[in-house]
């Protein structure tokens, strides 16, 4: 059984309500306080390069008013070259793609990326004639919603409790220095592929 959803977005919410380290503060009418915080992670090729012309971003944006989370989302965006010898990558549409986050070497939380676009290059850039680019991505994000909050995954979904058995839906709880490495996972042997690594830092 997949734990209650809402358990897990109401502890999310108040783990960032209370671990939230505001980058960006200005003062509201009648004392309320808005602050934003965000997190980025550039990820880039690593763990022996088997697709080194991969790249990708991850990034944690928190809004919070007098103290009180307002939105927290996370997304992760991966580009792969189609095809992929390293990553075994024929066809994008069948690649499971997968952004584990850590923390002190133990992991905490992961996210899988869904397809969002193929684009064949034209003949007037650095990827060279007909070259062809596949873009996955995760999109999650709690909102508060008549002062209950909300989940949507419009895109992907992340796993935020790896200890419990089944999916616990929700937003990763990202600081910074917190590791995202990103892998394909090969759907026969469910043996893993890490490929882009990168750390989170606040902006």
């Amino acid at each position: 059984m997949i734990r209650s959803t809402t358990a897990v977005i109401a502890a999310s919410f108040l783990a960032a309500a209370v671990l939230a380290a505001p980058s960006v503060s200005s003062a509201k009418k009648g004392g309320d306080k808005h602050a934003k915080t965000e997190l980025t992670a550039h990820l880039a090729p690593c763990c022996g390069t088997p697709e080194p012309d991969a790249e990708g971003e991850a990034e944690r944006k928190t809004m919070t008013k007098s103290s009180v989370v307002q939105t927290d989302r996370f997304t992760a965006e991966v580009v792969i070259p189609v095809p992929s010898t390293g990553l075994g990558v024929t066809d994008p549409t069948k690649a499971d793609i997968r952004l584990v986050l850590s923390r002190a070497d133990t992991d905490y939380a992961e996210c899988t990326l869904r397809l969002d676009d193929i684009e064949t290059e034209g003949g007037d850039d650095d990827e060279g004639d007909g070259a062809t680019r596949a873009e996955f991505q995760v999109k999650v994000g709690l909102v508060m919603r008549g002062g209950t909050p909300v989940l949507k995954h419009p895109k992907g979904q992340c796993d935020v409790d790896l200890s419990t058995a089944d999916v616990q839906p929700g937003v990763p709880d990202v600081k910074a220095g917190d590791v995202a490495t990103v892998s394909v996972v090969d759907p026969e042997t469910s043996t893993r592929t890490p490929f882009l690594q990168g750390t989170f830092v606040q902006d």
